[in-house]
């Protein structure tokens, strides 16, 4: 197998693609084009990019349909199309979110047996990972062994078998946790989250992490290219003296200390620890924390020092203010498990008076403190209502998760 890349297409490609798309027709495959977008309704490869440009934006996106990316798989050595990649923003769509996962793909006929697909899928999930994807649906048909082989080659677990039509097809699930940023360990977007109307949160608007000390030239270009130049540092100002963010006088971002003090220690039990999120929802900086994020000219990262607790509950009211789902909202908070078990273990190493049941993230402290929120406030309009925020405000923070 040589050495390949995933690329957009372009017209450098045009006559292997339609190369390709007739190859795809003479084998008669039972999968013919997974992966290709509208490639088998296109008769010219122009007419084909342009519908795959189409789909890249949300905006131009056709109504019904999620917004995507297709690839080329191309070979180094020759450039030649050895296989396409359909990469999907979000699982908006009731048949994406029942069986057809994130992405499709295919290898072209002749290619087939030499491990492309396993490099094809592995190279996707980079994809996936700087999109800000958590969390990816990989599916296959119940009897396709090799298709099995791959995804679980690239980290899929198996969840159940869905019923699709006369067969029925296998989901698994591939765990994303490298952070967004290479000099931190919990970076991440509150992009791509279904939310009840079919919708999907906003990308590049609202991104969560742990503290960001010594951000590399690579990480700032990147916020900068993604338009992430408003910081919320959540951090006291004990922590922000002794280890100043990384974005304090850093030009080209506005860094603003929005210090929630209140419980940012370690509760006293497990018990504890809801009632100690909700205390950090009615913390005195809270007011500052959602007004900045709602008049940000730009996309805001908010951060405290682990990502976990204080950011973990701004996240959560973001993302049921969207309206995303209870298990996603959870889901978001418990991935800090993942993304931020080097720092758990060095707790457990260095503190080992601390109970590790206390401070490392289980589903229910959030479903729990989801209830106490419900409960003491309602909704999260009137949330934003008691912190003084007005219609226009929080206007603002709806359309920077949804729009």
């Amino acid at each position: 197998m040589g050495e390949i890349r995933l690329i957009k297409p372009t017209m450098e490609y045009a006559e292997d693609i339609m190369k390709f798309r007739q190859e795809i027709f003479d084998a008669k495959d039972e999968d013919a084009f997974a992966g290709c977008g509208t490639l088998e309704k296109c008769e010219t490869a122009q007419v084909w990019i342009d519908s795959v440009n189409l789909m890249e934006n949300p905006d131009t996106c056709p109504k019904g349909r999620v917004s995507g990316n297709v690839f080329l798989a191309v070979r180094s050595s020759d450039n030649k199309i050895v296989g396409m990649i359909d990469l999907r923003h979000h699982l908006g769509n009731p048949v994406l979110r029942t069986w057809g996962g994130h992405f499709g793909y295919i290898v072209r006929p002749d290619e087939r047996r030499k491990g492309y697909a396993k490099e094809m899928v592995r190279l996707n999930l980079e994809k996936c990972r700087e999109l800000g994807l958590h969390k990816v649906m990989i599916t296959c048909d119940r009897n396709n062994i090799a298709s099995e082989r791959t995804i679980l080659a690239n980290g899929g677990v198996f969840e159940k078998e869905v019923p699709v039509d006369s067969s029925f097809t296998k989901r698994f699930w591939v765990t994303i946790t490298e952070s967004m940023l290479k000099t931190t360990q919990n970076t991440r977007e509150l992009g791509g989250y279904v939310i009840k109307d079919g919708l999907a949160t906003r990308r590049n608007s609202l991104w969560r992490s742990d503290v960001q000390c010594y951000p590399s030239k690579e990480d700032v270009q990147l916020l900068k290219d993604r338009g992430i130049t408003t910081i919320i540092d959540l951090r006291g100002e004990k922590d922000t003296t002794k280890k100043p963010s990384g974005f304090a006088n850093k030009e080209g971002f506005h860094y603003i200390n929005c210090p929630v003090e209140e419980s940012s220690g370690v509760p006293e039990s497990v018990e504890a620890v809801p009632v100690s999120y909700l205390a950090i929802a009615c913390a005195k900086s809270m007011p500052k924390v959602f007004k900045t994020i709602a008049n940000a000219e730009s996309g805001v990262m908010f951060n405290c020092t682990a990502g976990k607790d204080r950011t973990g509950v701004v996240s959560a009211i973001l993302l049921l203010h969207a309206g995303v789902d209870d298990s996603d909202i959870i889901e978001n908070y418990v991935l800090t498990r993942e993304y931020g078990r080097e720092r758990l273990e060095l707790v457990h190493k260095n503190f080992p008076e601390i109970d590790m049941n206390i401070v490392t993230p289980r589903e229910w402290f959030m479903e729990e403190f989801l209830r106490l929120f419900r409960k003491k406030f309602g909704t999260t309009e009137q949330y934003f209502k008691m912190l003084g925020l007005g219609e226009t405000e929080i206007g603002k923070i709806t359309g920077k998760l949804v729009g």
